[in-house]
């Protein structure tokens, strides 16, 4: 596949793409590792939490975001030997809206918007991500569909099928529909078994630290960059 040659709509997942959950989520946890006396810094327990969260995004019935945050959290600390009060993994469950965004986010963002509807897809609740939208990204999003709207987490391909419902609502068919992920595991695989043209929007380059990204076979996708200023950049 390649790029639509014109793109009506733009959808992105958020955290990871927009917002800098390693950062955010790596300076809680080492903060918190710190102040527990437990040798492992923000990296590594980031990555320790990515597979706790996934394990409770994919229990069955359905979590809201903040519970499988809260109890990835009560299970990390749990591997560590930490008694960690629910009072402080509520608090962390609550940071979602704390997470900065990457900095050619909103300009990135507010240029698109100029030529095309913009939508976003995210494994998050819809009330943390009200706060996300007005706080870090401008508001700037047209269309959003999280997990909570449809009940199942990425790469589940729910949350797929209702952007492409939202999108036909408004007279945009597949063909003019592109995507921007970093996650290959939520969003490229997805995208493949969808025929959805797709950016790889890598923010993790070739660091050893991986953090909250979920291995996954390497995937093609139909153009890698390592800012969202390259995306502006190949769409003109």
């Amino acid at each position: 596949m390649s790029l639509p040659d014109q793109v009506q709509a733009i959808t992105f997942d958020c955290f990871g793409t927009l917002i800098d959950w390693n950062r955010g989520i790596g300076a809680i946890l080492g903060r918190w590792a710190t102040d527990h006396g437990v040798d492992a810094g923000g990296n590594k327990l980031t990555t320790e939490f990515a597979v706790a969260q996934r394990r409770h995004q994919s229990a069955k019935p359905f979590k809201s975001y903040r519970t499988v945050l809260h109890d990835a959290f009560m299970d990390m600390a749990a591997d560590h030997g930490v008694d960690t009060p629910h009072d402080d993994a509520t608090a962390f469950a609550a940071s979602v809206p704390d997470w900065p965004a990457f900095d050619d986010t909103v300009e990135g963002l507010r240029t698109l918007k100029k030529g095309a509807l913009l939508g976003v897809m995210s494994n998050v609740d819809n009330e943390s991500f009200a706060r996300v939208h007005a706080e870090r990204l401008d508001g700037q999003i047209d269309i959003i569909v999280t997990a909570d709207d449809v009940q199942a987490y990425k790469p589940d391909l729910s949350l797929f099928h209702k952007m492409a419902s939202e999108l036909e609502a408004r007279g945009i068919d597949q063909s003019s529909w592109l995507h921007v992920a970093q996650s290959q595991f939520h969003d490229i695989a997805p995208c493949h078994k969808l025929g959805l043209a797709c950016v790889w929007l890598d923010r993790v380059g070739d660091r050893p630290e991986r953090g909250m990204t979920m291995a996954t076979d390497e995937l093609e996708p139909d153009l890698r960059v390592d800012t969202l200023d390259e995306v502006v950049a190949a769409l003109g």
